[in-house]
């Protein structure tokens, strides 16, 4: 008696085709293969920022998950989309280095920790990826905040005109720069969410609301093709300000308006509830 074509047909995953192809590509790097509660937790974030209309706003997003450092190290974005160019190392280059025991996958002490002194990511993505002159964003999950001034994502070239993009805490206080040396705004550092955004006016949010905003003009922008760090600051070549925060996710894009931030940061927060380390 044949087979009925319903049994032949393969089942559905349910799994976000980005999400699968961030498992093989933690599978290949030796990272080991993320859990179903991982897995289901990555195709959420995956459709929750489909679903918002924000997928080309990414050039890259770590959300440092799996089950080994050598996993939380892949990134889940590398492109505006899945089909599309890659930009940036396949895996962020691990530099100190981390090792194992400064990751957690799951709960209260989730994330990936630095040292403050020696630990940062390289994320081959050069601070002139495609974009219009200060249309970009850089956002940062903070499991935990740091304790001293110190750089969750930077890049700076010292050329003309003097280049940088920053999320930098100083003074006890967080901020946004952009372009030529123009900071948004500071606040009292804490966990969440932060991005820093803009086009001409540079603006802060935190956990999806605006805490500040200023107006410097559009940015004018060298042609270096230096890297972004995590953890630290690309200072002309060198790492600078190393940070000893907690980290869940960062991203690296184009700008985000205040309905897109807000709809980033609902997805954000249910993708570190699922893993049990949201704050």
């Amino acid at each position: 008696m044949p087979m009925s074509p319903r049994l032949l047909r393969p089942i559905a995953s349910g799994v976000h085709p980005e999400a699968a192809a961030w498992r093989s590509a933690v599978i290949a790097n030796g990272g080991g293969t993320p859990s179903a509660t991982t897995m289901r937790a990555v195709s959420q974030l995956c459709s929750d920022i489909d679903k918002a209309g924000i997928r080309d706003r990414f050039f890259r997003l770590g959300i440092y998950a799996g089950p080994s450092l050598n996993a939380a190290l892949v990134p889940l974005y590398r492109g505006q989309s899945r089909t599309g160019t890659t930009y940036g190392n396949t895996t962020d280059t691990n530099n100190g280095p981390f090792v194992s025991a400064d990751y957690v996958e799951t709960g209260a002490s989730g994330g990936l920790k630095g040292n403050g002194t020696s630990k940062y990511l390289d994320t081959g993505l050069p601070m002139n990826y495609p974009a219009t002159n200060g249309d970009r964003h850089l956002s940062v999950y903070k499991n935990l905040a740091a304790t001293s001034t110190d750089y969750s994502i930077g890049v700076v070239d010292s050329g003309s005109p003097l280049t940088l993009y920053q999320l930098v805490r100083t003074g006890g206080n967080f901020g946004y720069f952009s372009g030529g040396n123009t900071l948004s705004i500071a606040i009292a550092d804490a966990a969440g969410l932060w991005v820093g955004t803009g086009t001409v006016n540079r603006e802060l949010y935190k956990n999806g609301v605006s805490v500040a905003s200023n107006t410097n003009g559009s940015d004018t922008v060298n042609a270096a093709t230096r890297p972004f760090f995590i953890f630290a600051q690309n200072n002309s070549g060198s790492p600078s300000g190393q940070s000893d925060e907690r980290q869940g996710a960062y991203s690296i894009g184009l700008s985000l308006d205040a309905a897109q931030v807000a709809d980033y940061y609902t997805a954000m927060q249910a993708f570190q509830t699922a893993l049990g380390r949201n704050v």
